[in-house]
């Protein structure tokens, strides 16, 4: 038999380290402590493929 109680992690492990209990909706997700949590996602303009007219443009409303 091989000891191998030298190589067990005696620490938290991740899903003690983690927040996140449950998904109760699509963006919404309950934590631990009994807290919601909710995300989106938001997609900008594509500035690798814009011109400089257009990125001077979204600089200037920015500014």
């Amino acid at each position: 038999m091989v000891a191998l109680r030298s190589f067990r992690h005696s620490g938290p492990s991740f899903s003690d380290l983690v927040p996140y209990a449950a998904l109760v909706a699509n963006g919404v997700i309950l934590l631990k402590n009994g807290s919601l949590m909710a995300g989106w996602y938001f997609a900008g303009p594509d500035s690798e493929s814009s011109t400089d007219a257009e990125r001077n443009e979204v600089s200037r409303h920015i500014n």
